[in-house]
């Protein structure tokens, strides 16, 4: 999101950024790339990842995402569940670390502490 990448734009040095190996990709466009009616579409969502992944073929990859947790404002647990599923076959194919945020207050809510059981599962690995 746009807040969180200028925290972070602010948060580093010139030249690390001058570096240019750190890509910023807005979390609700690419959402809006691979969603139909609030469902994840695999095809498209492989298609709108694979961008990024294109100009890192060398390089290792670290993605921190925050598309699960807008999704979870949007659609269902559901929908956000098949999100990090995606995630999970993306990593299959290639060596990725995936950093995912979620806020604390997705957890208090009624369907909070089953989506926490279904997300850390998820990320057993």
């Amino acid at each position: 999101t746009k807040t969180l990448r200028e925290a972070i734009i602010g948060a580093l040095q010139p030249e690390e950024l001058a570096r240019k190996t750190l890509f910023f990709f807005d979390a609700e466009e690419l959402l809006s790339r691979f969603l139909i009616n609030g469902w994840p579409d695999e095809s498209r969502f492989m298609d709108a990842m694979r961008i990024g992944l294109m100009l890192s073929k060398r390089a290792r990859v670290r993605i921190f995402q925050e598309m699960t947790s807008l999704l979870w404002t949007q659609a269902t647990s559901d929908a956000v569940i098949r999100l990090e599923e995606l995630f999970n076959e993306l990593i299959s194919r290639k060596p990725i670390k995936l950093l995912c945020a979620y806020p604390l207050s997705h957890f208090c809510e009624k369907e909070g502490s089953q989506f926490q059981d279904k997300i850390c599962e998820l990320h057993r690995y």
